[in-house]
């Protein structure tokens, strides 16, 4: 079921296969199991109790569980401390898991505040809450559980601790910057068991790939855009290899300039394939911003040449108009914040339109809305803006 992609059918079973799974091995512990303690080659039975664990978060964060899936893959790391533990993509997972609940988390706080004069970062900043600010709350965590996120790698300890393991629905991000951390320290280190050394490398590059543009989006949440940007350039530098995962670094890019108050260069952000280059060509910013969203919309596993809608085809598919919506919301205050209000305008009505046609994501419409109310207010065209602004309660 896993395979063929039934996610929720699969995890099923695998909570079905756990009970049973651990119930075996207590009874081995308790020495009542009445199946045999060793194989028929000699060596010990082996109850694949880690493996099970790891399917199951897998299957769990593809359906949106993010809870479980940190339960799961935590305890996976707990017992397989030899294995599953040096495997850096475990600690990817784990830490997209938090970073899941934080983001579940924010559709229960309030939305923060915004000012519509002289600023226009807020269309881009996702709702926040408290433990996102720079002066986010502990909760409990010890001197020593900050230090480990500061400076080396973090002991296994960590996460198995009872505390530590309530404390992530408090501070899911804070976790996530852990996990991440770890997951760096392992790629760098290319030990992944259990495989030939080419492959380990290549999952290795890939899971640093995904952490360090995950830390830029954390760095982000936590209003740190300098850091973010670190990240952004690092991977941008060396040469990305998603496109998908470039698109994005892109578009938290723009962001992270438009934040410290840098419009111009956050556009080149999006108009330049080579980061380096200071020329920026704005004849096809549409073409520029579809390629964008196209990339964003497109499988990780897709081939880089099918990165582009061909010219005569129109694209469809709810991912693509959602995508395409996030890059003109982008391009909309961009626009606001260089003065050109009529284009802010254009890009906030291509957006509204996009993410009014697709309905997989409500809060991609939502940030449509308020980037066009946005604009509408900077017009003083206040009916308009009244209008849109009530459909968001």
């Amino acid at each position: 079921h896993q395979f063929v992609g039934k996610k929720h059918v699969a995890l099923h079973y695998y909570t079905k296969a756990l009970a049973l799974l651990m119930r075996a091995k207590k009874s081995e512990m308790d020495n009542t199991s009445s199946s045999p303690v060793f194989a028929s080659t000699g060596l010990g039975r082996h109850i694949p109790i880690s493996e099970t664990f790891h399917n199951a978060a897998i299957c769990a964060l593809q359906a949106g569980y993010f809870v479980h899936a940190y339960e799961y893959m935590s305890k996976c790391l707990d017992s397989s401390l030899n294995l599953f533990s040096r495997r850096s993509r475990c600690w990817l997972r784990i830490a997209e898991a938090c970073i899941g609940i934080h983001c579940q988390k924010k559709n229960y706080v309030g939305e923060c505040d915004f000012s519509v004069v002289g600023s226009d970062a807020w269309i881009m900043l996702k709702k926040s809450s408290n433990q996102v600010s720079p002066h986010f709350k502990t909760n409990g965590c010890t001197e020593s559980f900050i230090r480990n996120l500061m400076h080396g790698p973090v002991p296994i300890e960590n996460i198995r601790d009872k505390e530590d393991l309530n404390m992530v629905l408090d501070n899911p991000l804070l976790r996530a910057s852990i996990c991440l951390k770890q997951c760096l320290h392992l790629a760098d280190r290319s030990t992944s068991f259990g495989m030939n050394g080419r492959l380990a490398n290549n999952l290795d590059r890939d899971s640093a790939e995904s952490a360090k543009l995950s830390l830029a989006y954390i760095s982000l949440e936590m209003r740190d855009p300098v850091e973010a940007l670190k990240h952004i350039h690092n991977l941008l530098s060396k040469g990305m290899v998603s496109p998908r995962r470039k698109a994005i670094a892109q578009i938290y890019g723009c962001e992270a300039y438009c934040c410290i108050g840098n419009p111009s260069r956050a556009l080149q952000m999006l108009d330049v394939d080579d980061i380096a280059s200071t020329s920026v060509d704005r004849s096809d910013f549409d073409g520029v911003l579809t390629k964008i969203a196209w990339q964003i919309k497109m499988d990780q596993r897709s081939k880089e040449t099918e990165s582009r809608p061909s010219s005569d085809e129109p694209s469809k598919g709810s991912k693509f108009r959602d995508a395409l919506a996030i890059v003109n919301i982008c391009a909309s205050a961009l626009k606001a914040r260089l003065g050109d209000l009529n284009e802010a305008e254009q890009h906030a009505l291509i957006a509204f339109k996009n993410a009014n046609d697709s309905c997989d994501n409500p809060s991609i419409r939502e940030a449509a809305r308020r980037s066009l109310t946005h604009c509408f207010l900077r017009k003083r065209m206040t009916n308009q803006a009244k209008e849109l602004f009530s459909n968001l309660h």
